[in-house]
């Protein structure tokens, strides 16, 4: 009988064990729903433009699209792979005389349809009139012209090719000879053989 009175004590102290367990823990739950309140994070897509770009970011999905001058990016995968579908080269200035120089440079479409801008170091440069009239293309994408002894017409024309990751272009500048007199003799030879570009009076 002592023993069945003792486990009945024991029950009953386990079931009040049981029975506060479970108060406390509907307790904290009903606490923690008031005063936790569940954090989000929302796209965060906004737009913020100047002068020179617009951009419509994404954060929540790691995207969105920005352009600016002759740049325009997709981003919506942490890496994305495209490839070059065409690209177009050109020269600044596009008409060069002896002793300055011209910056070439690119722009490539990628076959996602955006375009990116390429500096001359970018691109592969090569010119069929090469030493004349163009005497060099650095690695920079600067081209240096030759001299040139040109009347009429008065520029000498210069192809000069472009090459960026499997696609070509070319481009077409004119190369030509300043003459601050204007008798046809180039500054570039009367500075070589007489030591001074323009003459100080009509008998040099």
């Amino acid at each position: 009988m002592w023993a069945i009175a003792e486990a009945c004590k024991l029950m009953s102290i386990i079931r009040l064990a049981v029975g506060v367990v479970a108060v406390v823990a509907w307790c904290s739950a009903v606490i923690a729903q008031d005063d936790i309140t569940a954090s989000t994070i929302d796209g965060g897509g906004l737009r913020t433009t100047s002068a020179n770009y617009t951009m419509d970011g994404s954060v929540g999905g790691i995207g969105g699209v920005s352009s600016g001058a002759a740049d325009t990016a997709k981003n919506g995968y942490i890496g994305q792979l495209t490839e070059v579908v065409s690209v177009v080269v050109t020269s600044q200035p596009n008409s060069v005389g002896v002793g300055s120089t011209s910056l070439l440079s690119g722009t490539a479409t990628l076959d996602d349809s955006t375009v990116t801008s390429l500096s001359g170091s970018d691109v592969d440069w090569t010119s069929p009139n090469e030493p004349y009239p163009v005497a060099s293309i650095s690695g920079s994408g600067v081209l240096s012209p030759a001299n040139v002894y040109a009347v009429t017409p008065a520029f000498v024309p210069a192809i000069v090719d472009g090459y960026y990751l499997g696609a070509t272009s070319n481009t077409t500048l004119e190369v030509f000879a300043p003459d601050s007199i204007g008798d046809g003799i180039p500054d570039w030879w009367r500075q070589t053989y007489f030591d001074v570009a323009t003459p100080t009076n009509s008998h040099d």
